[in-house]
């Protein structure tokens, strides 16, 4: 799921409804700045790539830690307005879920649309996605999908994901995603520069 809205970032960049990656996420969430004008600092490509330094515990196995609160509230958007700043965004790589979902707001707040629709418009539908998938949502009342997991659907559509990438953004002759930003993604330096991780992708 991860993957797929780091997809779709780059996809809100190619369409015009975001400037650029390396913009403030505070373009996007300014209700952020109440909590700390230091959040002016972090820019999407840190989120894209786990380096925002935002606090937030990331243990599965404690009922109590931010991810599983992420994953069981009913009002993702309101756990969002309370976030606090631990480290200096651009440090080193730390893998938190709530990334992830700052990403999944921001392309709602650009793309003005829920982020399922702009997936189906730009992702399901273009790749001819075979079979009926689900996306995990807070509440039949906000309606806002958890991006950091719970997107369901069967191997060989994910496998098409897949296949766009392996073609360096191409998909049956049509180029859906810039070929730069693909090879920028899974070039074999990551490893050494982003711990294997950039741009939501291992």
């Amino acid at each position: 799921a991860k993957s797929f809205i780091g997809t779709l970032v780059q996809m809100a960049v190619q369409d015009g409804f975001i400037k650029s990656l390396n913009e403030p996420i505070t373009n996007y969430l300014p209700n952020l700045l109440k909590n700390d004008p230091t959040f002016t600092n972090i820019t999407i490509q840190h989120a894209m790539n786990m380096r925002t330094g935002i606090r937030s515990t990331e243990n599965y196995s404690n009922p109590f830690s931010d991810v599983l609160k992420l994953g069981f509230t009913k009002n993702i958007n309101s756990k969002l307005k309370n976030l606090k700043i631990d480290e200096i965004s651009g440090g080193e790589f730390d893998y938190k879920s709530v990334n992830t979902q700052i990403l999944a707001s921001i392309i709602e707040a650009a793309t003005k649309q829920k982020v399922q629709d702009y997936f189906i418009q730009k992702i399901w539908n273009p790749l001819g996605m075979e079979n009926e998938a689900t996306w995990n949502i807070d509440s039949k009342k906000n309606n806002t999908i958890r991006a950091f997991c719970c997107l369901n659907a069967t191997t060989k559509d994910f496998a098409k994901w897949g296949k766009l990438y392996l073609n360096n953004g191409n998909y049956n002759g049509k180029q859906l995603l810039d070929s730069t930003y693909v090879l920028s993604t899974t070039l074999s330096d990551n490893m050494v520069k982003h711990n294997g991780y950039k741009n939501q992708i291992w």
